[in-house]
């Protein structure tokens, strides 16, 4: 039996629940995105089927509201325990590999096969393309189609971040006080009521931003290498927040004795934040009064209760090693990468066939999952491939630095 005390976070070299929570988060993407085809009300998802559904819709809304939130968290706890136990020189190497390698690579070829799918859903739907195509990016640093890869450069805008100010602090012989800091973030956000505080930033960054749509959530800074606010507070808070986690360990103990009242606190905020309008009504919240304020408010304090609940889930639920959860977690990296092309590829079969939104959306993401996880295993495991997105073994790792420490 797994011993789940502080001490054994403390000492362990790695934490096999955070790994099955950053695998599970990355897969729940997969559901998220086939959900958009079958949401009701205007939405600017490309390939809209006509049989739609509250259903997905709220499974959007809940997962949507804590998922990324919970990968930045653990990006920053990643990070800091790659850069302590290897250094800054190794971590940004892995990190060039790993993230700004995939983003280069990947982005046009994902790119391109989306262009592809919306073009085959618009021949079907008119019969030919038409004569005159809409405007598309300009390419420029305000409109810059990401597409999901997104995190990506976010991570890498976050790490330029994080090594910078880790370089200053011990240039400026301020280790202690940003240790100080760490264990007193560490310590508060392991608190039940830890979201409702947080929610506040990201509530005000929400409510003040213009165009803040209410079902869609954090603003996904997809279109721009700027990002915007909302994004920037949600996702900068959450880095800084696994980051402090990881110094300070015994605060995971904490999370996973706090499962039952985030989960309240989370399932509350939800059906408080959905239950005063309809959704069609939520989709936009643009003009700024009291309602607006008081949906950011809940729906932040959803997002970060969720978050930490479901942290709280995998540290109670996921703590032993299993293989399983091992490859699915090497194989999620790939798998998120290439899954919105298939996505939108089995949404366009889906919508010539009149199966309704239950089954289609059922056979997108089996679909899905069944065709990333064989290119994988098939294509990418035992290659470069794989190498570039997971890194070396552990165990090589493990290696380097017995080389390194003589």
């Amino acid at each position: 039996m797994i011993d789940n005390s502080a001490t054994n976070f403390a000492r362990a070299e790695r934490i096999h629940a955070l790994d099955a929570a950053r695998a599970i988060a990355l897969l729940l993407g997969i559901v998220l995105h086939a959900a958009l085809a079958y949401i009701p009300g205007p939405s600017a998802w490309p390939i809209m089927d006509e049989s739609r559904s509250v259903a997905p819709a709220l499974v959007f809304y809940v997962i949507h509201a804590f998922r990324m939130l919970v990968f930045f968290v653990l990006a920053g706890f990643f990070a800091s325990a790659l850069i302590e136990r290897f250094g800054t020189r190794i971590f940004l190497i892995d990190r060039w590999k790993r993230v700004a390698v995939p983003l280069l690579v990947f982005w046009p070829i994902v790119l391109t096969a989306i262009i592809v799918a919306i073009v085959w859903m618009v021949k079907l739907k008119l019969g030919e393309l038409p004569k005159e195509s809409p405007p598309g990016p300009t390419f420029r640093p305000d409109d810059f189609p990401l597409t999901h890869l997104w995190f990506l450069w976010v991570l890498i805008l976050f790490y330029t971040v994080f090594v910078t100010v880790r370089t200053l602090v011990y240039m400026l012989k301020l280790s202690r006080p940003m240790g100080s800091a760490a264990k007193f973030v560490a310590t508060q956000v392991s608190r039940w009521y830890a979201p409702l505080v947080l929610a506040v930033p990201l509530a005000i960054a929400l409510y003040l931003h213009p165009k803040w749509m209410h079902w869609f959530g954090i603003p996904t800074p997809d279109k721009t290498l700027y990002g915007n606010i909302a994004a920037w507070v949600a996702y900068g808070f959450a880095f800084v927040i696994g980051g402090a986690l990881e110094r300070h360990r015994d605060a995971l103990g904490a999370i996973r004795n706090n499962t039952w009242a985030l989960l309240l606190v989370g399932v509350t905020a939800v059906f408080l934040s959905v239950s005063h309008a309809e959704i069609s009504a939520l989709i936009g919240l643009s003009a700024v009064n009291a309602k607006k304020a008081l949906s950011a408010f809940l729906y932040a304090v959803a997002a970060w209760a969720l978050c930490f609940a479901f942290l709280s889930l995998a540290i109670r639920f996921l703590a032993q090693s299993s293989l399983a959860i091992r490859y699915l977690s090497a194989a999620s990296y790939w798998i998120y990468i290439v899954h919105l092309p298939i996505v939108m590829f089995l949404q366009v079969v889906g919508s010539q066939w009149s199966g309704g939104w239950a089954i289609e959306w059922s056979l997108v993401v089996t679909g899905t999952l069944a065709l990333a996880l064989g290119s994988y295993h098939l294509f990418v495991r035992n290659t470069w491939v794989g190498v570039m997105l997971n890194g070396r073994r552990w165990r090589d790792m493990k290696s380097r630095e017995a080389l390194r420490n003589g």
